[in-house]
């Protein structure tokens, strides 16, 4: 029988062809793939790298589009790579090195939810400590953002966090949201003695806060003055302080701060209590001059409530929040005041660094030789651009409703003052104490109950390449 194969080794043709098809096999695997990605990404070619990432989904591929990515920075589309590649199972020492790039990314690169509570998933024990400690630190910060406090507890009492300051702090702070104010002193006395410096000053602050609404006002007193003059959070704590001088009936002292906190390098924080600090303080010694005060702070305070209630009005879109605040901001005119409330706040701040980052990445694809790349990223960019404008609008909306309770409850306060002021008239004053004068107490307490513990608790962010 004559037998013929349907190829023969003598055909040069039929040996070429099979070849191809032996090295179509090959390259199908995923290492040999993972091989050609990096030949890609050292040759530059970044939007092939990224198609093929896109194509197959692989680990591998997605750690090479995520390096070639960041490369041209576009780093919030790699850090989207990394945590898939990390997801989807890399390996090895590139393993670690994923959860070391995911660790030192700025806050103002957060990931998709349901991706974090994937990673938060991951069982990560083989990796050393050093290079898991940024990583467990986000997933901390994204418990206690999403309000999961038993797992915020769970990563934070946990090596490698427990025994550094900034872990300690953040303890504290689910603690007091779980109503244990004691466990949380414990804890915030830790992050004094081990922090760094904003750890240090932002537990000082908290103790102090801690002890005065426990009436220890001297304690109170001594833990207001540990945050120096240097620090970010100095005109806070000096603002917080000047109230805690009236409930001590140290009208003279909380003068002074306010006459410290008028001085021009501090112009650029929102002061709405000023005059109402000032009115309080003088009702005892110069009751007209108090009076005057109060008018001034009312005056104040419901001006700027009317353009915070313009603000808020009802808009169709989140976006238009933001956008406004930018407006204004830019205008440097009219909504001053508002635009200096958002600054203050860090969660706004996290916000506009978001958006901006996504603006920033989304010029870079308009440069010239881009347009390849462009045509891979723009529909995923835009979307996480909209996406991020409509969370700072949202953030923009819940800082100023805030705000607008806060501006109520001093606006009440200024006018029981003046009514007390006023009902005082004609009548011979009673010589009474320091510690007596204005015995109102609303008026002699810290009035933004409602922001208390909302400066940089959600959103502190600490460096770990050191």
């Amino acid at each position: 029988m004559n037998v013929q194969c349907p190829w023969s080794l003598r055909s040069g043709a039929s040996f070429h062809a099979l070849w191809l098809s032996v090295a179509s096999l090959l390259l199908a695997t995923p290492v040999a793939r993972a091989g050609q990605s990096e030949r890609l990404f050292r040759e530059g070619r970044t939007a092939e790298v990224v198609r093929l990432a896109r194509r197959t989904g692989r680990a591998g591929e997605l750690y090479w589009a995520g390096r070639a990515l960041e490369a041209t920075g576009q780093r919030s589309s790699a850090l989207r790579r990394y945590a898939r590649a990390l997801i989807r199972g890399l390996e090895g020492t590139r393993r670690a090195e994923l959860v070391r790039r995911l660790g030192r990314a700025p806050a103002s690169d957060p990931l998709d939810v349901e991706v974090m509570r994937r990673l938060a998933r991951l069982d990560l024990s083989r990796v050393p400590k050093q290079q898991r400690r940024g990583f467990l630190h986000r997933i901390a910060l994204f418990h206690l953002r999403t309000g999961d406090l038993v797992s915020a507890r769970a990563v934070l009492g946990a090596e490698p966090l427990v025994g550094r300051g900034e872990a300690r702090y953040l303890l504290a702070l689910t603690a007091l949201r779980l109503g244990r104010p004691a466990e949380a002193r414990e804890h915030l006395e830790r992050a004094r003695a081990w922090g760094e410096r904003d750890v240090h000053e932002l537990a000082a602050l908290a103790l102090a806060r801690l002890a005065a609404e426990a009436g220890r006002l001297a304690q109170a007193k001594r833990r207001y003055l540990e945050v120096p003059v240097a620090s970010p959070h100095f005109f806070r704590s000096r603002q917080e302080l000047a109230w805690l001088h009236l409930r001590r009936g140290r009208d003279a002292e909380a003068l002074a701060l306010v006459l410290v906190l008028g001085a021009p390098q501090y112009a650029r924080y929102y002061h709405p209590d000023r005059e109402l600090v000032q009115a309080v303080a003088e009702q005892g010694a110069a009751p007209r001059r108090a009076e005057r005060s109060a008018r001034a702070a009312l005056a104040r305070l419901e001006r700027v409530a009317r353009k915070t209630a313009k603000f808020l009005r009802h808009r169709p879109d989140p976006r238009l929040y933001y956008v406004e605040a930018m407006a204004a901001a830019a205008r440097r005119c009219g909504g001053q005041e508002l635009v200096r409330v958002l600054l203050a706040d860090s969660g706004f701040r996290r916000a506009f660094e978001t958006v901006r980052q996504l603006q920033r990445e989304r010029r870079l694809l308009l440069g010239t030789g881009a347009a390849e790349l462009r045509r891979e990223l723009d529909a995923e960019l835009d979307g996480r651009l909209v996406r991020a404008q409509r969370q700072a609008g949202e953030t923009v909306k819940r800082i100023l409703t805030r705000l607008l309770a806060e501006l109520s409850d001093l606006r009440l306060r200024a006018r029981e003052l003046l009514f007390d002021l006023e009902g005082r008239k004609g009548r011979p004053s009673p010589k009474r104490s320091a510690t007596r004068r204005g015995q109102r107490g609303r008026q002699q307490s810290w009035p933004f109950l409602g922001e208390l513990w909302a400066d940089e608790i959600d959103h502190l962010s600490v460096d770990f390449s050191r």
